[in-house]
């Protein structure tokens, strides 16, 4: 069942415009396309021209980070978790790091040319940190405070799996598109099989109908 795609609006809780794709992981070239209200693009960025990403490549990511100002800092230390008083939710962020992207970069060049010799590995120079210049690709850098917390995923989602699903596996759907100034953000909603019936409309993850976001 296709999830029902919903645009809304304005500002967020940290005061930040945003404009919302409920349901859909939209790609850029889709995104290019779409006017606002006002008949405007609605964020002049994604306009501009960028080099084609090299295709496909993949991150095989293991950490999620948290990132945080100091007063979330002390609700998180008074709290003893991250959760969101108001939404129930706990958002983070992937966590990539120079060896993600090294290793992104081998897997894309045996894809590419399997009979590589060693010599030809050795003189092999950097390439993908052409493409990997936004602050999620620079662990120092985010729009979003200081203070950063950084997890194993697979011990993220044992705990969540214990903790908030009676030992069953959490499900993973298609949640959202954000878009922002600056950022485009695609949500991946996690949660207990409790709430099946309460997130239905949302795609399960494994059915999403994914295309390729350009590598942007």
């Amino acid at each position: 069942m296709a999830a029902k795609a919903n645009f809304r609006e304005g500002l967020n809780a940290r005061n930040k415009y945003e404009s919302i794709f409920e349901g859909e992981h939209v790609p850029i070239y889709s995104l290019k396309m779409r006017i606002d209200k006002e008949g405007k693009p609605m964020s002049s960025y994604i306009h501009k021209n960028i080099p084609l990403y090299p295709n496909p490549v993949e991150f095989h990511i293991t950490e999620v980070a948290h990132v945080t100002n100091k007063t979330s800092l002390l609700k998180i230390w008074d709290s003893e978790g991250f959760k969101d008083l108001e939404h129930s939710f706990s958002w983070w962020s992937l966590k990539i790091n120079y060896m993600d992207i090294r290793e992104a970069e081998e897997r894309y060049l045996e894809r590419l040319f399997p009979n590589r010799s060693n010599d030809e590995k050795d003189v092999q120079l950097p390439f993908l940190n052409r493409f990997t210049t936004s602050p999620l690709f620079k662990g120092h850098l985010s729009r979003y405070g200081n203070f950063c917390f950084t997890f194993p995923l697979s011990e993220l989602m044992e705990a969540y799996k214990q903790q908030s699903c009676e030992g069953e596996e959490p499900v993973l759907r298609v949640y959202q598109t954000k878009v922002f100034k600056q950022e485009i953000e695609y949500v991946v909603l996690v949660h207990s099989p409790q709430f099946n019936e309460k997130f239905k409309d949302f795609f399960p993850l494994r059915y999403s109908p994914f295309v390729d976001y350009d590598g942007h």
